[in-house]
């Protein structure tokens, strides 16, 4: 593994998980930043392999690339930390895009 990318590792790390969920699924999958490593075109393929996949399971995942939140009808939270606080609110998919598409172009 180690004489490939960081992509490509991530790309054989997700077919490996999404190739064990068909054989043993849980009942939801907690995903941190598996897009990190992926180009646009990668994490555009894994928000349409996951927007299939959650019809049979449930998915939670924290990004900070637009790709993802285009999955339909997928809820959307905002953590915000403030003064030491964390707190957690619904936002509308509008408003998750627009924070990870300035949020993007921003570390751009």
């Amino acid at each position: 593994m180690k004489h490939f990318s960081r992509g490509q590792q991530t790309v054989i790390a997700i077919a490996l998980i999404l190739a064990l969920q068909r054989c043993d699924p849980a009942p939801f999958y907690l995903f941190d930043e598996i897009d990190s490593a992926l180009d646009s075109n990668y994490r555009s393929n894994i928000a349409s392999i996951i927007e299939e996949e959650r019809k049979k399971h449930q998915y939670f995942i924290t990004t900070f690339k637009p790709e993802l939140a285009q999955i339909k009808d997928a809820n959307f939270l905002l953590v915000d930390f403030k003064d030491l606080i964390s707190r957690v609110r619904k936002i509308h998919k509008e408003e998750a895009l627009d924070l990870l598409i300035n949020y993007d172009n921003k570390m751009e």
